[in-house]
């Protein structure tokens, strides 16, 4: 295979002999080290002819190979017309492929002279065995290829092969280490360097989990699996609440340079949390249309209860049971009234032409201050918490947000002793958010009241429509944000939280 792939290169490049042996070794280098990785059954270096018409099979592992028109439909003849990588996660059932043939393909140009002068070509029996990890790596590898086609002096073929990796290794944003048996880091990328925050090469030989303690408990299960590559795990770091994708390969036959194990990590964060946005966003529109319609429905029966009542209390004048009577469907025409009024707001779209960049800082105290000297209110004692000189600049609906907050003060004063403050904490949970922390010394609710504080109609206070603290979360995660309550350790007392993006942060959405 070695003389075949040297003759190729004879043939279509005009390369020496000698050039073309050494080419064919790193080539044939390259494929034993990708057709190593668990799930790849085959993988092959094609060159196009001297006419450009067809791919010839230069060198392979696995099954033998044919070669292929490049207008034929096989994707190592699109890519060879394309230039572009080509990835099928799965060409059908047994019954529609060739017995024991490919189930997924992956297909890379390789360049030389800045055109494409072949295709390396990797197949699995398994369905999905390309996924973006796996297929980031083998473009590593294909670059060297292509730097080892070209050129005629093989030292000079092999350094830029060497950088090729290299340059494209230290780019990939994802998180990249190669481990050895006992998990010790044998290279990673800069990214991963960055990430933990020390220089590159003071981590070679330094325990992955050791620095990433989130992930032992998935690698520790991921290595003890024996086949394909392990990948597609999320894993959610317990200190600034990132989300990984995380996959892992296992590479058998090592060598110093490669190592066992591939690592992974990918940054999903965002992702998953434009995600769950969606997912929220669509759950309370569909609730929003339904609860628009009832209030709507309600709200002409209630005003004719209420207007029959009046006529009620006219005739009832100076008859106290009927009096009496009549004041408790106005009561509770009333409270019906404020439970519509609620629902409405449930229900209420947010309007992201109304927010403003605003101080957090400097509108939690206007709040605040408006809280405390509102007349109809209890005095309390309410201390307000912010970092010095950070004003925390967030893009909100100002109504809206006042809502939120005003709706924990309540909250807090009503579920606390009189004599007992109320703290107001302000900071940055993580890169891009605010958060507001409202802290109580109150008896808070039953201990499985704080999971369903934030549901619909669930509520511990006589008379109260359990809607405020839905509406707050609502209202939060229209802006972006989270809302989550916890009880105080050490108690008494609760803690609710809530976020906000930064303004930097929520103009790019």
């Amino acid at each position: 295979m070695q003389s075949a792939l040297a003759s190729s290169l004879v043939g279509t490049g005009g390369v020496a002999p000698q050039t073309g042996r050494h080419a064919a070794e790193v080539c044939q280098a390259a494929l034993r080290a990708l057709f190593a990785i668990d799930g790849v059954d085959h993988c092959a270096v094609f060159l196009l002819d001297p006419s450009r018409r067809r791919l010839d099979p230069a060198l392979w592992c696995g099954y033998p190979t044919d070669g292929f028109l490049v207008d034929g439909p096989a994707i190592v003849g699109q890519v060879a017309r394309t230039g572009e990588p080509q990835s099928v996660p799965d060409l059908g059932p047994e019954a529609e492929r060739p017995s024991g043939r490919a189930r997924s393909a992956l297909a890379l140009p390789l360049r030389a002279g800045g055109e494409t002068v072949g295709v390396l070509s990797l197949e699995s029996r398994q369905p999905a065995a390309f996924p973006a990890a796996v297929a980031s790596l083998c473009e590593s590898v294909g670059q060297g290829i292509s730097a080892a086609l070209e050129g005629t002096d093989i030292t000079e073929r092999l350094l830029r092969a060497k950088v090729a990796l290299e340059m494209t290794f230290d780019a990939m944003p994802e998180l990249v280490a190669i481990l050895d048996h006992d998990g010790r880091i044998r290279r990673l990328n800069k990214s991963l360097a960055l990430r933990i925050g020390r220089p590159l090469r003071e981590l070679l030989g330094e325990p992955l989990v050791g620095l990433l303690p989130f992930c032992r408990e998935w690698l520790d299960g991921a290595a003890a699996a024996t086949s394909g590559p392990q990948g597609a795990r999320e894993l959610q770091e317990p200190h600034t609440g990132a989300v990984y994708e995380a996959t892992l390969l296992q590479i058998h036959g090592p060598t110093p340079i490669l190592g066992e194990r591939v690592v992974i990590l990918r940054n999903v964060t965002e992702q998953r949390e434009m995600a769950r946005r969606m997912a929220a966003y669509e759950r309370r529109a569909a609730t929003g249309d339904l609860l628009l319609g009832v209030a709507h429905e309600v709200r002409n029966p209630l005003a004719a209860v209420e207007a029959a009542a009046a006529s009620l209390a006219l005739d009832a004048a100076g008859d106290h049971d009927r009096t009496m009577l009549v004041d408790i469907i106005r009561e509770q025409v009333d409270r019906l009234r404020t439970l519509m009024s609620d629902l409405l707001d449930v229900a209420r779209p947010s309007r992201g032409s109304e927010r403003r960049s605003e101080s957090l800082a400097a509108f939690s105290r206007e709040v605040v201050d408006a809280w405390r000297r509102n007349p109809a209110r209890t005095p309390r004692e309410v201390t307000l918490h912010a970092p010095p000189g950070d004003e925390l600049p967030v893009l909100i609906e100002r109504p809206r947000i006042e809502q939120v907050l005003v709706n924990l003060l309540d909250n807090a004063a009503e579920h606390s002793p009189a004599e007992s403050p109320i703290r107001i904490e302000l900071d940055r949970r993580l890169p891009g958010l605010a958060r507001v922390r409202t802290i109580d010394r109150g008896a808070g609710p039953p201990a499985v009241g704080v999971n369903r504080m934030f549901e619909p109609f669930f509520t511990t206070r006589a008379g109260g429509t359990g809607l405020g603290l839905c509406i707050a979360k609502g209202i939060v995660e229209d802006h972006g944000g989270r809302i989550s309550a916890s009880r105080n350790d050490p108690a008494p007392g609760l803690t609710v939280e809530f976020t906000l993006p930064l303004a930097a942060e929520s103009s790019r959405d």
